[in-house]
């Protein structure tokens, strides 16, 4: 997972990992793949160089369906996040001489993080739904 999404999927104040987290029940951390270095090894060119140095891993701990589940979420995360977070700012700033108080940044991320979190859960449902449908209908075919 390439450095320029974990901003993303951590957020601010750390909002969008820690839901991930409650939700999945899996433990998420990011890297950003510094451990090694290729310019130490001689076999590397320097494009290659370039190309891992925006490297960087989601370490996910937990159970194999928690992790499964966590990356989903992930993967759904980076997709509506963006989307999101543009929606509430331009809705924000159009409302603003309405409002007294504008949204602050955080309660901007903590509204994009509920409706993907939604989103999110809805999506997996409709997967369980149709996996367990393919599922009755091989053990029909099976009789």
């Amino acid at each position: 997972l390439d450095r320029k999404y974990h901003g993303t999927l951590i957020g601010k104040g750390s909002v969008v990992v820690r839901a991930m987290e409650d939700e999945t029940g899996a433990r998420i951390r990011f890297s950003s793949g510094k451990q090694y270095n290729p310019r130490e090894d001689k076999s590397y060119s320097d494009e290659e160089d370039a190309e891992n140095s925006d490297r960087g891993c989601m370490v996910v701990r937990g159970t194999p369906k928690q992790c499964e589940t966590a990356w989903k979420y992930a993967q759904i995360f980076l997709k509506e996040m963006p989307l999101l977070l543009s929606e509430l700012r331009d809705e924000d700033i159009a409302l603003g001489a309405l409002r007294s108080l504008p949204l602050s940044p955080d309660q901007v991320w903590q509204a994009a993080v509920d409706e993907a979190t939604k989103k999110a859960r809805e999506a997996l449902e409709m997967h369980e739904e149709k996996s367990q449908d393919s599922n009755a209908e091989e053990n029909i075919l099976l009789l």
